[in-house]
């Protein structure tokens, strides 16, 4: 009997892909995932509210979704929602 091996996806945001529409691809992709914002990607998480609404959809799948990221603020707001970062 062969097992099924657990599967890596590994998410960055497009270019020209909102963040709605990036979050609902992370949330969609297969296995465990891995979310890697970089430091432009959070220069355009500056707002509060788009922040919060990125972070709350994908705690949605908190179970499975990992972040990695070095911005400080993210870093905070993203584990007050339950989910796990890599500095």
């Amino acid at each position: 009997m062969s097992e099924a091996q657990p599967s890596i996806s590994v998410v960055y945001r497009r270019d020209d892909e909102s963040w709605v529409a990036f979050a609902r691809r992370a949330r969609d992709a297969a296995g465990e995932i891995i979310v890697v914002l970089t430091a432009g990607d959070s220069a355009f998480l500056q707002h509060d509210d788009e922040r919060a609404e990125f972070l709350a959809d994908l705690a949605k799948v908190r179970y499975r979704v990992r972040i990695a990221t070095r911005d400080p603020d993210l870093v905070r707001e993203a584990k007050a929602e339950g989910l796990t970062v890599y500095t």
